[in-house]
């Protein structure tokens, strides 16, 4: 499997990996009836989002509640959903990307407080090689608790081992011990003045439950 990096260029502002955070994946959902597909990285919004590994964009669609996602195939690495970016995507389907190419930046769904970046991983990226071997689409809602492919993963471990560009170490590296500069950091993205466009309002959504 290939390196990959961060898909922020900055730490998420909660921790994605404790299971007790509705970030994290495998996180119930209405009641215990369908899992967090996925992890939500939770950031401010217009931060960039970046390819995690070499690759070429599959899809770019309209999302969950105004925002939109950009699946991109990483040869060896898996197919890799960015989900509620914003709307000012920065990539086309069959573009190739590299490590480290901004593709879009992060959004906010209508109605939310806070913007993010959803991902979802998944490992077996044959499926899209060669599509008679499985179902291509990602979502699947006869599939449970997760309604998504068979082959979704938990990127969990692999986010905490992938450097970020721009901070000094990985999210491994983190802990519960304060870290003065990451605090200093994190209250800067709180105060800068970023700016992504809203979606209309009319905008049509593919309703997919994440």
């Amino acid at each position: 499997m290939p390196q990959p990096i961060f898909p922020l260029p900055v730490p998420p502002l909660d921790p994605f990996w404790d299971k007790t955070s509705q970030t994290s994946i495998n996180y119930q959902r209405d009641g215990g009836k369908r899992r967090h597909a996925g992890v939500d990285l939770v950031a401010n919004t217009g931060t960039p989002v970046l390819a995690m590994a070499d690759g070429v964009v599959l899809q770019v669609a309209e999302f969950y509640q105004g925002t939109w996602a950009i699946v991109v195939l990483h040869p060896g690495l898996g197919t890799v959903r960015y989900g509620e970016v914003d709307r000012q995507v920065l990539v086309r389907p069959d573009q190739a990307v590299h490590q480290g190419d901004a593709i879009g930046i992060v959004g906010k769904r209508k109605g939310s407080e806070r913007a993010m970046l959803h991902l979802e991983w998944y490992a077996d990226f044959r499926h899209f090689d060669t599509p008679s071997e499985g179902d291509p689409r990602l979502s699947q809602k006869q599939n449970r608790p997760y309604e998504r492919r068979s082959d979704l993963a938990d990127p969990t471990n692999m986010l905490r081992r992938s450097p970020v560009q721009g901070w000094p170490h990985n999210i491994a590296a983190q802990s519960t011990t304060a870290d003065p500069a990451r605090d200093r950091l994190v209250h800067l993205l709180k105060t800068l003045p970023f700016s992504s466009g809203k979606p209309d309002q009319n905008d049509p959504c593919l309703n997919e439950v994440k």
